[in-house]
């Protein structure tokens, strides 16, 4: 069983081991405890005073030891929750980019429900021994009550037993269908959030959306329904089987058995207090079912993402006084079916040079970028830095120091999670140049005040934080697209300018904007995944820079 294996894989052997023990003890304790009550009953000489002190001493040790258990039971299985969660952020922040894309909606199922369950499942699975000590135990004791008897209640049992594995055959497989179907509404949800501004416009792709939930939600309570049905139907013939027992056993049995009289209603008592754990077990055991399918959806996340190993964390200063990045053979291809791909591309990126590059859709801008920015990996690549020769599969952590990107679909964070600190005045500049200090201020401790703007105004402050990131070089991709005229003329004619000079920054920028395009150093075109340089295309002389001290 996977889920057993994993349990032990994610938790400390030895703690689990003592909770089965103190768990056993339980059974153990309680058991006596019947046993005490029976030899009252039985007995009315037996009610001694050591007797008396012997019950409520194991009362007492009962209770003290399920403390320790239950509270020994919560610090596992939170601790479970919590390191593997820790596992999977940490497979997720250092994922391969088009792998995570690829399972994200596995990741949030996963997250929101299956590690819970199988959380509860070690609960379930203590539960379980508990259970089964106490079945023992109390077995142990009817043999020593009459051997008859225990007989006709094993035989009772595994009829139960026997019932209840032939639903739980038929009840798993519709558990896992009910579970994969989570994952398909998950992504129903993504693109109804993902895609509500088109949604509102286009009223039959709402239609086919909502039928596509409803399917999804139907066929998941239809799965869930007939599931837990047959489990419950379980439950009840395993409760029916018992009561017909217990009759058979007080009416029938004193008659064609009375050599066994005298232990009927004894036996009768241990058997009502057993069917307590019987219960329990039987119920937890569909619920492992459920564990053993969230077992496999997060077994699928622990092994199916690709890892980038590599150090992230580390900067290579030495790359930041560059004079020239020469790149040499970038290639990347898809790994689907597609026939597209970029390159083989050569490009020397010189230091505080002004990169623009344009082309038309589809033919490889985004590509290109996300391979030179590391989060494609590319099929080959050589960069020379200061007559150093970097290889492709250096080309991921070289990266990410070398470049800071604003992406097209750029992510604002609320909060400037890896900013040094006192760069107050810094970002006070830098708002004033981005026409934003009247909307936004900024505090080491948390970032920026607020968020809540327009895109073209959250983008300013996306590349805010770019330049905060202290690389050497700025990617923008299409970043003026969603600025008005003015702001957007400022942009290149001064805020670029200024970056290069003031902030010691390389830019390189995908751009549409023809009639800037004289502010470049160099031009470049990207056609069907081959970028070329565009000649004719001078940087003009006269650049109105924005000074900050001025201002």
């Amino acid at each position: 069983m996977k889920l057993i294996k994993f349990l032990f894989q994610n938790s400390s052997t030895v703690k689990i081991g003592a909770l089965f023990i103190l768990g056993s003890c339980t059974g153990v304790i309680s058991t006596s405890i019947i046993y005490l009550i029976n030899d009252f009953i039985d007995d009315v000489q037996s009610v001694t005073i050591e007797n008396s002190i012997l019950y409520f001493s194991l009362i007492i040790l009962y209770v003290a030891v399920s403390v320790a258990f239950f509270r020994g039971l919560i610090k596992i299985s939170e601790r479970m929750i919590k390191e593997i969660k820790e596992k999977i952020f940490q497979k997720i922040l250092n994922s391969d980019y088009l792998n995570l894309m690829k399972h994200k909606d596995l990741v949030y199922t996963t997250l929101s429900s299956d590690i819970n369950l199988i959380a509860e499942s070690l609960i379930h699975m203590v539960y379980i021994v508990v259970s089964l000590s106490t079945i023992i135990c109390c077995f142990i004791y009817m043999s020593i009550l009459s051997w008859k008897l225990l007989l006709a209640t094993i035989l009772v049992f595994l009829s139960a037993v026997l019932v209840f594995a032939l639903i739980l055959r038929v009840a798993h497989p519709k558990l896992k269908k009910s579970r994969d179907i989570q994952d398909d509404i998950i992504s129903v949800l993504n693109e109804i959030l993902n895609g509500y501004k088109e949604l509102l416009m286009y009223p039959l792709k709402r239609r086919a959306l909502k039928e596509m939930t409803h399917k999804y939600l139907d066929d998941s309570y239809d799965n869930r329904v007939s599931a837990y049905s047959g489990l419950s139907v379980a439950g009840i013939l395993g409760e029916s089987f018992s009561f017909v027992f217990l009759g058979v056993l007080l009416l029938f049995f004193p008659i064609y058995f009375p050599e066994e009289r005298g232990v009927v209603i004894n036996f009768a008592l241990t058997f009502l207090f057993v069917l307590k754990p019987i219960e329990v077990l039987s119920s937890l055991i569909g619920n492992l079912s459920n564990a053993e399918i969230s077992t496999q959806k997060i077994s699928k996340i622990l092994t199916s993402f690709v890892v980038n190993k590599k150090e992230e964390t580390k900067q290579l200063s030495s790359v930041v006084n560059f004079d020239t990045i020469s790149i040499k053979e970038l290639t990347y291809e898809y790994d689907s079916d597609s026939s597209f791909k970029i390159g083989p591309i050569d490009i020397d990126i010189k230091k505080n040079e002004i990169i623009f590059i344009h082309g038309g859709n589809g033919s490889g801008k985004t590509t290109f970028v996300n391979t030179l920015l590391g989060i494609y990996s590319p099929k080959n690549i050589n960069v020379t830095i200061l007559d150093r020769l970097y290889k492709t599969i250096e080309w991921s952590n070289l990266s990410k120091s070398l470049f800071a990107p604003v992406f097209s679909d750029f992510h604002l964070f609320e909060k400037n999670y890896g900013i040094q600190k006192n760069k107050e005045n810094k970002v006070s500049n830098l708002l004033k140049l981005f026409e934003i200090d009247h909307k936004v201020v900024y505090d080491d401790a948390v970032g920026f005040s607020t968020i809540d703007l327009s895109l073209g105004q959250r983008k300013r402050l996306a590349l805010i934080y770019a330049i905060l990131e202290d690389r050497p070089i700025l990617v923008l991709d299409e970043w003026a697209a969603d600025q008005d005229p003015v702001f957007r003329k400022k942009f290149y004619l001064e805020i670029l300018p200024f970056l290069v000079k003031n902030e010691d920054k390389t830019i390189i920028a995908i751009t549409h904007d023809d009639s800037y395009y004289e502010y470049c150093d160099n031009l470049y075109k990207m056609d069907y995944g081959s970028l070329k340089i565009n000649k004719g295309f001078p940087k003009t002389e006269e650049t109105t820079l924005f000074n900050l001290e001025e201002s």
